[in-house]
């Protein structure tokens, strides 16, 4: 008999529950995720958040609210269905036989906000979303529950536009070979001083950080460009060919060997002058001489002679 009733007892049970679950919704985890454009803000900044499903839904109801100091203005900028106009709430029903189902991932809400000028660099803004999402069964509701903080940070400085360039050399004139370095200056002092190289012609010049190499001849451009690719200046190079050094060696040597010959000649003829201005002595002088020595030899032969027999 107790085992009779027991069993009667888990029926009934079971039917109960069933029951509940057929007539009332039954909530189930979150239904939607939150993320933002931007985790840190500086005061007068904007940033949106965004409310994205992560079940497939008809129908969803659903609640902004923000703790913290530092909120402006804030804007639903994505129109949804009954939901214009008030940026604290929206929501999207369906009482159509046959409800338009939003896939997983869809984005279902987007709020801009405005943080305020006078909002404090380290202060904390945390945004609550609670709500529900419909299912893509009527009878299966997501309860959501999401929040996510903002951080004020500080505001980055202004970049100055450039205006202009200044480069010098303006024009370069080189030889093929030779390298030469183009300084580039941006205006007004407080723009960014990055800038890029081109050649338009890399058969003639090469160009990496200003510094140029001549590695063919005749005419072309350089172009340096400001990093936002808003100003740039053109730089016209020549490019001349090299000297032809052997040629100029024939020529000096051929000039040398002529210059040689000509001194040489000069030399032989100042040699051939002193030479004849010198005396020098002649082949009748000496037979002279020596005749008269001769003579004076015998002279004296003849008077040894004669003296003897006179003895």
């Amino acid at each position: 008999m107790k085992n009779r009733q027991h069993i009667i007892f888990t029926i009934i049970l079971v039917i109960l529950i069933f029951f509940v679950s057929v007539n009332f919704n039954v909530v189930k985890a979150a239904g939607a995720t939150l993320s933002v454009s931007k985790q840190t803000v500086a005061p007068g900044e904007t940033f949106e958040l965004y409310v994205n499903l992560s079940v497939q839904s008809i129908a969803y109801d659903i609640r902004v609210s923000e703790t913290g100091d530092g909120i402006a203005n804030k804007l639903l900028t994505n129109k949804v269905q009954n939901g214009e106009g008030d940026a604290s709430r929206f929501w999207l029903i369906q009482v159509t036989a046959d409800p338009t189902i939003h896939p997983i991932g869809s984005k279902i809400a987007t709020i801009k906000y405005t943080l305020s000028d006078t909002a404090k660099v380290g202060d904390k803004i945390t945004i609550n979303v609670t709500g529900d999402i419909v299912g893509r069964n009527s009878d299966e509701r997501n309860r959501m529950e999401e929040s996510i903080t903002i951080t004020v940070g500080e505001k980055e400085p202004e970049e100055v536009a450039p205006t202009e360039i200044t480069v010098a050399p303006s024009s370069v004139i080189i030889t093929q070979g030779d390298t030469k370095t183009i300084t580039a200056t941006v205006s007004p002092s407080g723009a960014s001083q990055e800038v890029t190289w081109k050649s338009k012609d890399t058969s003639i010049v090469t160009v990496e950080d200003g510094k140029i190499t001549a590695v063919g001849t005749g005419t072309t451009t350089i172009i340096v460009t400001t990093k936002d690719g808003k100003v740039s200046k053109e730089i016209p190079v020549t490019v001349n060919p090299k000297e032809n050094n052997s040629d100029d060696n024939g020529n000096n040597n051929g000039n040398n060997n002529g210059n040689n010959n000509q001194q040489s000649s000069t030399t032989g003829q100042k040699d051939d002058s002193t030479t004849a201005n010198k005396p020098i002595p002649q082949a009748g002088e000496n037979i002279v001489i020596i005749l008269i020595g001769i003579a004076l030899l015998v002279t004296g032969i003849v008077v040894l002679v004669r003296y003897k027999r006179i003895k």
